[in-house]
């Protein structure tokens, strides 16, 4: 548990998403009734995995007004993942061309519509027809969903 004992019993879940019920006398950045997402990692007092969770108002932010609340409360470790990945791993750039795998993963996923904003041309592959049905919305504009019998057909195509 990230170096830290846990008390039990101890509540999983590290990212979440819901309703404002309350808040301490010096948050600020939300309120009683505000649509939040968070990530809560470590959390001395627990998870996600319970009705209600107490977080650091530092790890709150409201969500979009585009996403649903299961959407964002899937977001925070799966999205962190993915950017910290192509940005401080690759260091991927505008115009850039690259292969995902997973592409229908949490993970995967969150890759594919990220690096399509950052500008990057994605290849996204995805296994059997409901991955490929998921994957290809998220990165319109890539040559997305490929199988792996596509894949064995193009990948000289695509090489730099």
């Amino acid at each position: 548990m990230m170096g830290g004992k846990p008390n039990f019993p101890y509540v999983l879940g590290s990212d979440g998403a819901g309703t404002v019920v309350a808040v301490g006398q010096h948050v600020s950045q939300v309120r009683q009734g505000d649509q939040v997402y968070a990530l809560a990692l470590a959390n001395p007092k627990g998870g996600f995995h319970a009705q209600y969770i107490a977080v650091k108002a530092d790890q709150v932010s409201r969500i979009p007004r585009n996403l649903t609340t299961e959407q964002a409360g899937a977001m925070p470790v799966d999205a962190i993942t993915a950017l910290i990945g192509l940005d401080d791993t690759l260091g991927l750039k505008r115009g850039e061309s690259i292969m995902i795998f997973g592409a229908s993963g949490g993970i995967g996923h969150m890759a594919v519509q990220l690096a399509k904003r950052m500008g990057a041309r994605v290849l996204a592959v995805a296994s059997g027809e409901d991955g490929v049905a998921l994957a290809a919305p998220a990165g319109r504009g890539c040559d997305g969903g490929w199988t792996q019998k596509r894949y064995r057909g193009r990948r000289t195509k695509v090489r730099p």
